[in-house]
């Protein structure tokens, strides 16, 4: 049995909610409500029963987007000024709910990682939709505070601002410029080359022309390998980067943006059988 909802009032509750402010508990009091208006619709006797359950819908989806998009300015409003940083979720797409899952733990990580820092990174996802979406709302997306698009990271951001795109594969030594493959991209400079462009954490190399850099695993693991691993150019040689974990990158960066210093930053994020990757 279909149980019964005062539509009326549910939405002078959910008003009164919204007005002070509350927007996520009006939010979860309409999502419950809704669907069961739904099957009210479905089953309705007749064709006014219908026509005045699917207007009380109307009514509650009309302030379900309400408070949606209210409750997303405010966390806006309240989220981090700080240094903007943009997490590239796209590589992610279409590997079913249980990859979705195991990103969004990382995205829960790295926000509470960058909650952590005494100047916060403005956090922004993009590319947040389908299963993502799904794992991340229940990781408690709504509550922090982040903005999120569904949108892809050139869609989102101004192609008139400096960008430098950080790859999560960890990349070889030497060379710079664009583009190009991971062993030639340069060393990121957060106070220096980098200083005032945006951050964009990836998990692929982005189209051809766009600017890379890459967090200085190589030069770290090779300089601190175990002394029964082989001499430096022969390891260089055999050497293949880790793949980085989302949190485990964005750690990286947070660290070494509060101490400037990647020996600090790395320490605590490369796993450990990085090392002993050289063989």
């Amino acid at each position: 049995m279909i149980p019964m909802i005062d539509a009326e009032e549910l939405a002078s509750q959910a008003d009164a909610l919204c007005r002070a402010g509350e927007w996520s508990a009006a939010q979860e009091q309409l999502r419950r409500a809704i669907p069961t208006l739904e099957e009210r619709a479905e089953s309705a006797g007749s064709r006014s029963e219908r026509e005045v359950v699917e207007a009380q819908l109307r009514t509650l989806s009309r302030m379900l987007f309400f408070a949606g998009k209210s409750a997303q300015q405010a966390r806006r409003a309240d989220a981090p000024t700080g240094r903007r940083l943009v997490i590239d979720l796209s590589y992610a797409r279409g590997y079913g709910t249980k990859a979705a899952v195991s990103v969004a733990k990382q995205v829960s990580a790295l926000y509470g990682c960058c909650q952590r820092m005494a100047d916060p990174f403005a956090l922004e996802l993009c590319a947040v939709e389908g299963d993502i979406e799904g794992a991340l709302l229940k990781a408690g997306l709504r509550e922090w505070r982040v903005s999120w698009t569904g949108a892809s990271v050139d869609q989102h951001i101004d192609p008139a601002l400096p960008v430098v795109r950080v790859p999560l594969q960890g990349g070889g030594g030497g060379g710079g410029g664009g583009g190009g493959t991971a062993s030639a991209w340069r060393v990121l400079e957060p106070f220096g080359e980098d200083a005032d462009r945006i951050l964009v954490v990836c998990g692929r190399q982005a189209a051809r022309g766009a600017e890379h850099a890459r967090l200085p695993v190589a030069e770290y693991v090779l300089a601190h390998r175990p002394p029964d691993m082989p001499p430096a150019d022969e390891a260089a040689a055999a050497w293949a980067p880790p793949t980085l974990m989302l949190h485990t990158a964005v750690g990286a960066l947070a660290r070494y943006v509060e101490t400037r210093c990647w020996v600090q930053a790395l320490a605590s994020s490369i796993p450990h059988n990085a090392q002993r990757r050289v063989m």
